[in-house]
């Protein structure tokens, strides 16, 4: 009797991650697998709309070319098609004569570079004061466009009247995965391959055909130029520009923002630990900002909880998804107050167990998703031994988010936060200078007593 009260004891802490993780995510995969099977024919273009394609420019000059030549190589009848570089430096690199290559390599394309110097959210703005199409897609530099990713999104668009915005499925390039020496960097970036795929073909998916999406993808996303221009534009005062465009565009124009599952955007794997430390707390921070600029979208009443996407998403990613890392620290806690150390590991390994298996269900889902994407398709397919590994990798995700939450109350907004390495320095030299100023009170009483 006193195992089970301490399991229900335990299984309160466990039942968290339970129905707001596993629950729903394997609820989501299945409703994604029977939807795929059930779809129709896919439809044609009956004409091709025009389209600017705008490209910040920021330290790029090793991944342009890739950039514009996938642009260039798209299905879509380029003669409907501008293309407009926003330069975000203060000189011009190499990047300019890049552009200027291409330029001369493809007459027939319509392309232009601006100089903005002002950050990235001005630039686009720029760039869609410039645009005069009916659709305007961003894109980062650091990347590449799949050949039949504009014919996807102006598909989506032309399907239903009432979108207003298409973000794309971002996936990290398998190929560049592959010329990676280290194989602790490699593992991780492999795992961030899976990672993208379940936030994409799962995450961005299911919430796509509940009109609930959080964020669009700043490395690939379009709009009706008559949409977004109802809007106040994108915000630079916030580090998650894209996320506040997200709400910009759901309440000004009331209309859906969705995925386009068969638009795919490659980008560069992470570097390094400090890359993703930096990245991931930005992501953080912003969507903390973004919460803050839209409270009535975030708070409310707790039946909200089941009538406004907005809360239910800030409240189970940013909220009821923090225990999990309570409870791993609990577990140690819990030992000490006398809890049988198998029922602590048992039900931890259930646990794990479980997310395990919610990552053969997203396996499943990337593998039917990327049909039309054989050789991603066969890179995940040999990845599938970094399944048990996902939770640790998921764990490691999530402490540096809180990490983020932590920073945004102490620090300002910034593109440039610190690194891990620079946050371990600090640390040292603040528990040195405590430890050396602990010797000197320790040294200074020592005095008085033999001064007495």
């Amino acid at each position: 009797m006193r195992y089970i009260d301490e399991m229900v004891f335990w299984g309160v802490w466990v039942l968290i991650p339970l129905m707001w993780e596993i629950g729903v995510c394997f609820l989501s995969g299945v409703m994604i697998i029977i939807s795929k099977f059930l779809e129709g024919k896919k439809k044609k273009l009956d004409y091709y709309p025009t389209i600017s394609i705008l490209i910040p420019i920021y330290n790029s000059a090793t991944t342009l070319k890739a950039c514009l030549d996938s642009v260039a190589a798209q299905s879509y009848d380029m003669s409907k098609v501008e293309i407009r570089l926003l330069n975000n430096q203060q000189i011009h690199d190499e990047s300019y004569n890049i552009y200027q290559r291409f330029q001369e390599d493809h007459p027939h394309l319509k392309i232009w570079w601006h100089d903005t110097h002002a950050g990235k959210a001005k630039a686009l703005n720029l760039g869609i004061s410039y645009s005069q199409t009916e659709y305007v897609l961003n894109i980062d530099s650091d990347g590449w466009l799949d050949h039949r990713g504009l014919e996807a999104i102006v598909l989506k668009f032309e399907s239903d009247p009432e979108i207003s915005a298409v973000t794309g499925v971002v996936l990290i390039d398998p190929n560049l995965i592959n010329a990676t020496t280290s194989i602790f960097l490699k593992t991780g970036q492999r795992c961030e391959m899976f990672e993208y795929t379940e936030s994409f073909l799962v995450g961005r998916n299911i919430a796509s055909r509940f009109n609930a999406m959080y964020t669009l993808a700043g490395a690939c996303s379009a709009f009706r130029r008559q949409s977004i221009i109802k809007t106040r534009m994108y915000n630079f005062d916030t580090v998650g520009e894209d996320t506040d465009m997200t709400f910009q565009v759901k309440k000004k124009t009331k209309g859906k923002v969705i995925l386009c599952q068969d638009c795919f955007f490659y980008v560069d794997p992470i570097e390094g630990i400090d890359r993703m430390y930096t990245q991931r707390q930005r992501w953080q921070r912003g969507q903390l900002e973004v919460a803050h600029l839209h409270q009535k979208e975030h708070t409310g009443h707790i039946f909200n909880f089941f009538s406004k996407a907005s809360f239910r998403i800030l409240m189970t990613d940013h909220t009821l998804a923090f225990p999990r890392l309570i409870w791993m620290f609990g577990i140690i806690y819990l030992y000490f107050m006398g809890y049988p150390l198998k029922i602590l590991v048992g039900s931890n390994l259930i646990l794990y167990g479980l997310y395990v298996l919610n990552g053969m269900l997203y396996f499943l889902v990337a593998i039917l998703l990327l049909s039309n994407q054989k050789s991603t398709r066969r890179y995940v397919i040999q990845s599938w031994w970094l399944i048990p590994l996902l939770p640790l990798y998921r764990g490691v995700i999530f402490g540096i988010r809180l990490a983020g939450v932590i920073n945004s109350i102490s620090s300002t907004a910034t593109w440039t936060t610190l690194t891990l390495s620079k946050e371990i320095i600090l640390l040292r030299r603040g528990l040195d200078h405590s430890l050396f100023n602990h010797l000197l009170r320790i040294k200074s009483r020592i005095e008085e007593r033999f001064n007495e």
